[in-house]
């Protein structure tokens, strides 16, 4: 971490140079043309983020997870890229065209636009740095990305390029940049051509959609105010404003740079060890509210000297004028430092939808009050609107994720129910066990897709000679470490027990996930004694199918992971093709994890819908989960 840290700040700090080549552009540009320059050059990060939306983040999370996916998730990525690339090239210009009349405006603003298409690849690579914390290659990568620009821009501004020779290079050097990014990142991971995987592109997209419509709210919120004095205002005002914000956003790479190590961190401990995360993000926030007090008050206090380094020889007017607009956002900085760790923390554990949900408000508050103030107040009004919608985001922020702040956290939050804190409804699933299972102490029992062992501790605390198996390494070392329960490695559908081993075989939310449920049913009858029971729990097709379409935000992405969803006359006739008896149970589902999930996933609308319509209450074949106790028939029965 340590290590991390250091290349991180390396890469934050190198934003220096970027803040060199805007001072040399300030220097050389009149303050009309530096305000131009400000504008597309705002214009074309929020084309950036049109594009990537939101792969970036969740390509980081994905391989910090598990970095043997690195070059599937590369591969896709790349390819996955190219129609968002079109599609914003296109709104971009059409916008450019639409909001300025200026013929160089127009063409610095459509180089600018080509120049976001290569940084959008560029991320793509740097997510794969991140995501393996490799920070050294993502060091290497942005420094030379920063040094060619200042290099090349300096050149070009000194040779009279003016804003069309500036806006060209950002073109050109991009395009270096990201050819060698992406030779390194295929290194890391063996060779990786375009991908075409179109199940992972579905659920690259429903997972990305969030988050990736999250960033683009949230790059307008940090730009609007730019783009609205370039349209409301005099591209001088623009130009004063830019400089007061490039200095205050040069000071938010602080907490960029703590946020990039924390990120794959966070992602990796949300699996594998709550109290850990909760204690990393802590210490995140705690650094974060120091910093910003560290740098707020001598940048208020040094605000004009700090402005006049902007000043051009040959252009009267002095960039100290912006001094109380750049004070303005000096306060924001206790708000924007701690919103960095906050957004952070939040992707680590799925907030995504909670994520827009706080930065369309800050963004809808910071456009109103631009609309209103940048007429009559000006480039101070800007300043103030923006410093008043950190103060609401970050307020939402923390109050969203207090519980995982204070780990008063109860369940996961993405589609993958594997990572749960306890799996499944356990209070349905013991009551079903108190009623169905009929065992005794010392009978053999075996869970299936027995994960962090919370059922095995139910079944072994009453006496039962219980055993589990998954298919999961990570959450089998963690039953172990929870109690040193008996549990095995599992792959496929076969079981590694002799034939008439258990009295009883029991498995929650597990059948919907095997694609071969002829093949598991026949290994499960094979270990069970004569006249013993398999207990499952599994989603009712009708309603899950519902379900997961919202909670993935997609018709078809679910489908690889709830893959052999049943429906009562399909699951029973099965049940009997395989030797079973099958009976229906009749298990009250609605419990506090139950309410929690319905909340979680539909909100209010289906916190509603479950007050007026609980399942419980409808008949037992129609219900969203069935329960069923399956007695294995010996052949003299069955016959």
């Amino acid at each position: 971490m340590r290590r991390n840290y250091v290349y991180a700040a390396i890469t934050s700090a190198s934003a220096g140079l970027l803040f060199a080549l805007t001072l040399i552009a300030a220097k050389t540009l009149s303050v009309d043309d530096f305000g131009r320059f400000q504008w597309v050059l705002r214009l074309a990060i929020l084309g950036e983020a049109i594009m990537d939306l939101g792969l970036h983040q969740i390509t980081v999370r994905a391989i910090a997870r598990d970095r043997s996916d690195a070059a599937r998730l590369l591969s896709n990525s790349l390819a996955l890229k190219a129609l968002p690339a079109l599609a914003m090239v296109v709104v971009m210009t059409a916008s450019v065209y639409l909001l300025r009349d200026e013929a160089d405006v127009r063409l610095a603003g459509v180089l600018m636009i080509g120049s976001a298409v290569f940084r959008s690849y560029l991320l793509t690579a740097r997510g794969v740095f991140m995501g393996l914390e490799r920070f050294g290659h993502d060091t290497v990568v942005v420094v030379t990305d920063r040094l060619l620009l200042l290099v090349a821009g300096a050149l070009a501004l000194q040779a009279g390029g003016g804003l069309l020779g500036l806006a060209a290079v950002f073109v050109v050097a991009r395009f270096f940049t990201v050819s060698g990014a992406l030779i390194a990142a295929q290194r890391l991971v063996g060779r990786a051509g375009l991908g075409f995987d179109y199940a992972l592109w579905r659920q690259m997209q429903a997972t990305a959609l969030p988050l990736g419509v999250f960033l683009v709210v949230l790059n307008l919120y940090s730009y609007i105010d730019t783009v609205m004095l370039g349209v409301m205002s005099t591209d001088e005002e623009t130009g004063m404003y830019g400089a007061a914000y490039n200095l205050y956003e040069g000071l938010s790479f602080i907490p960029a740079a703590i946020a990039s190590v924390l990120a794959p961190r966070l992602s990796h401990l949300w699996a594998t060890d709550r109290a850990a995360h909760r204690t990393l993000a802590r210490q995140g926030l705690l650094r974060a509210v120091g910093l910003a007090a560290v740098a707020a008050v001598p940048v208020w206090l040094l605000a004009p000297m700090l402005l006049s380094i902007y000043n051009n020889p040959l252009d009267p007017r002095d960039y100290r004028a912006a001094s109380a607009a750049f004070r303005i956002l000096t306060g924001g900085l206790f708000f924007i430092f701690p919103i960095w760790i906050l957004q952070t923390l939040a992707m680590s554990v799925f907030r995504e939808r909670m994520l827009l949900a706080t930065t369309t408000v800050g963004v809808a508050l910071n456009a109103a009050l631009n609309w209103f103030w940048i007429p009559d107040y000006g480039r101070d009004g800007a300043a103030l609107a923006t410093l008043l919608g950190e103060m609401l985001t970050m307020t939402l922020l923390f109050y969203g994720l207090r519980d995982v702040i204070f780990g008063r956290v109860q369940a996961h939050e993405g589609p993958a129910a594997s990572d749960d804190v306890e799996f499944g409804n356990l209070e349905a699933n013991v009551a079903f066990i108190d009623a169905a299972a009929r065992v005794g102490p010392d009978d053999r029992v075996l869970e299936i897709g027995s994960g962090r062992g919370s059922m095995l501790r139910q079944l072994r605390a009453r006496g039962l000679r219980a055993v589990g198996l998954d298919v999961n390494r990570q959450l089998l070392a963690e039953a172990r470490t929870r109690g040193a329960l008996p549990v095995a490695l599992t792959a496929g559908t076969g079981l590694p027990f002799p034939d008439c081993t258990f009295d009883a075989v029991m498995s929650f939310d597990v059948l919907e996930h095997i694609r071969d449920t002829d093949a598991h049913l026949v290994e499960v009858r094979r270990v069970l004694k004569p006249g013993g029971v398999y207990l499952l729990q599994t989603p009712n097709k009708w309603t899950n199918t519902v379900f997961e379409t919202i909670r993935w935000k997609s018709f078809t992405a679910w489908r690889a992971d709830h893959c052999s969803l049943h429906t009562a006359s399909q699951l029973e006739r099965r049940l009997r093709a395989h030797g079973f008896e099958p009976t229906f149970a009749d298990v009250a589902v609605v419990t506090p994890f139950f309410r929690e999930k319905v909340r979680r996933h539909l909100g209010a609308p289906g916190a509603l819908l479950l007050a007026i319509a609980n399942p419980d209450r409808l008949p037992r074949r129609w219900r969203t989960n069935f329960y069923v106790r399956a007695v294995r028939l010996d052949k003299e029965t069955q016959n």
